[in-house]
């Protein structure tokens, strides 16, 4: 059986919210929405405590803003553990060997 991902959506407006996890519904069902922030600090210990495959997060949000808890949410990442194997997995995909694999983490 196949795991859905997992979201958390944080925006400070509840209207905003609710549309947001409306059109997800419509555009991608299988996502399970854990957890819904009102500011930036409830995302940031939402996310520890659920730890949501993908977040969306409001830029403008009081106390913490989106990019602030985007930062601190991202902070165990390995950049440079990341950026190599992407960097293998184009090189396979480029060369026409091996299967291709989802990428599992994507920073914008």
């Amino acid at each position: 059986m196949n795991a859905h991902a997992t979201a958390l959506i944080a925006d400070d407006e509840p209207l905003l919210r609710d549309a947001l996890r409306r059109q997800l519904g419509i555009v991608w069902p299988e996502l399970e929405i854990v957890a819904e922030a009102r500011n930036g600090r409830d995302a940031v210990r939402l996310f520890d405590e659920r730890h949501p495959d993908i977040c969306f997060l409001d830029v403008h949000m009081p106390g913490l803003s989106g990019v602030d808890a985007a930062n601190q949410i991202g902070r165990a990442i390995n950049t440079e553990q990341l950026l190599q194997q992407l960097s293998e997995q184009l090189a396979k995909l480029q060369s026409g060997g091996g299967k291709s694999e989802a990428l599992r983490w994507i920073r914008a």
